[in-house]
């Protein structure tokens, strides 16, 4: 085992994930998924909010994406396996382009979150707010060699 991997088993890093990242991960094998597996396998700790999930079961939920309702009971089943709830008790009003991306900031701050993974460009965009990195899967997960 790398270092680096020990290290993030030892220190439990954690996250948290914006709807876009949970809904790639059920839609498809990639970076997005192997992030959630990693969530499911304790390697790091994943928060989400209930906005976070509430917004994931809209999304899935789209006509567009063609899931019956036990479809997306199983992705609402494979997150909460994956993932600790938080309910931030304060509001942000930081991401003026897209408000309700501030749900998802609440999140991170609330939980003293290392890495908030997104991949939504309002979010994005801050690179970093306070201690917590903002950046995609994909760069989340070449950053620790995985």
């Amino acid at each position: 085992m790398s270092k680096k991997k020990f290290k993030i088993i030892e220190e439990r890093l954690k996250l948290t994930v914006d709807t876009n990242v949970l809904v790639s991960a059920f839609l498809t094998p990639g970076n997005e998924y192997n992030l959630v597996e990693l969530g499911e396998r304790r390697e790091l700790i994943i928060f989400i909010s209930p906005y976070i999930m509430m917004e994931f079961i809209r999304v899935l939920s789209r006509p567009k994406f063609g899931y019956n309702e036990k479809e997306v009971e199983r992705g609402v089943t494979r997150v909460l396996n994956s993932t600790k709830m938080m309910l931030p008790n304060f509001e942000l009003d930081v991401v003026k382009d897209d408000p309700s991306d501030n749900r998802i900031l609440e999140c991170a701050v609330a939980v003293k979150a290392d890495f908030l993974i997104s991949g939504d460009k309002h979010l994005l965009n801050f690179n970093k707010y306070g201690n917590i990195s903002i950046i995609n899967g994909g760069e989340f997960l070449r950053r620790l060699n995985l």
